[in-house]
């Protein structure tokens, strides 16, 4: 193992053991308790995805008389919250279609991870998702 040096910090010129950004254990610290405020429109944004997550909540509601139900396992969702939405075509890959309701389904918490993190093919959901993403694509993608 390499032994560590002691350098100058960044922030506070002190001579110490160095570790984020150049800074010293104490001012690493520091900037990293300071919360950055949220822009209005990054506040508008997340007005924006609550309002769509409990729309998607409430019409699932709708379909399935005042309850959610998961639409993998057809589970009961006791408290439904925005988690349970999993999209299709996540948020990274296209920010227009994140609140696009035909981007979504409404999951319990096991399936959401599966879908996210295991094998999605193995889903009943798997085929519909497919349908829906081509549906979108020629929709958002092509021109006509």
């Amino acid at each position: 193992m390499i032994p560590r040096k002691k350098k100058i910090c960044k922030s506070c010129q002190k001579e110490d053991y160095i570790f984020s950004q150049g800074k010293c254990v104490r001012c690493a610290k520091n900037s990293y308790e300071k919360m950055a405020k949220v822009s209005d429109k990054g506040k508008e944004s997340i007005k924006a995805s609550k309002i769509y997550y409990q729309v998607q909540l409430d019409s699932n509601k709708i379909k399935n008389n005042g309850k959610v139900i998961c639409e993998e396992c057809n589970k009961e969702i006791k408290e439904p919250k925005g988690r349970n939405v999993s999209h299709i075509i996540s948020a990274g890959a296209n920010k227009a279609l994140y609140l696009e309701p035909l981007n979504s389904f409404i999951l319990c918490v096991s399936c959401h991870n599966r879908w996210e993190f295991e094998d999605r093919q193995a889903m009943n959901i798997y085929t519909e998702a497919m349908e829906r993403k081509e549906t979108l694509t020629r929709k958002y993608y092509e021109r006509e």
